[in-house]
C-alpha cells in the first residue's frame, strides 16, 4: 500500500496538477488493493483463482470499475462485504447472480460463458 501511495505521489508531482477526480481514482485503487491484501490470507485459493479469472473475462468488456461493481452486486448486493470473503458454499449462487447481471447487459451467450467458466474455479475441491 505504501508503494502504491508513493507511486501516486510521484505521478502527481510529475503532472503538478492533479484533478480531484484523478486523485480520487488513484486513491480508490490503493484502498481497493489494500482491502484485497487484508483478505488474501483468509480467502480459499479456489475463490481467489475464480475471482481473478472472472475479472479477467469481465474487465476487457466492461472496464475495471463496472466489472467490480457487477461482481460485488452478484456477491451480496452491496459493498459492505468484500468479494474476497466469499465462501465456497456461496460460490455457485454468486456465479448464477453474476451471469444474470451479465445476461441483462450483454445477452445470454456471454452469460453462458460466465456460468461455464465460473464453475471451473471451485471444481478443484
Amino acid at each position: 500500500m505504501i508503494l502504491a501511495l508513493a507511486a501516486a505521489a510521484r505521478e502527481a508531482k510529475e503532472k503538478l496538477v492533479v484533478s480531484d477526480e484523478r486523485l480520487h481514482s488513484m486513491l480508490a485503487v490503493v484502498i481497493a488493493n489494500a482491502r484485497i491484501l487484508e483478505d488474501v490470507s483468509t480467502t480459499p485459493d479456489e475463490i481467489r483463482s475464480g475471482l481473478h479469472f472472472l475479472r479477467a473475462i469481465l474487465v476487457p468488456v466492461f472496464g475495471p470499475k463496472a466489472a467490480q461493481c457487477a461482481m460485488v452486486l452478484a456477491a451480496n448486493g452491496s459493498a459492505t462485504r468484500p468479494l474476497e470473503r466469499m465462501t465456497l458454499e456461496s460460490w455457485n449462487t454468486f456465479v448464477e447472480r453474476l451471469a444474470t447481471i451479465i445476461s441483462i447487459i450483454c445477452g445470454d451467450v456471454f452469460a453462458g460463458l460466465i456460468r461455464e467458466h465460473g464453475q471451473l474455479a471451485p471444481a478443484g475441491l
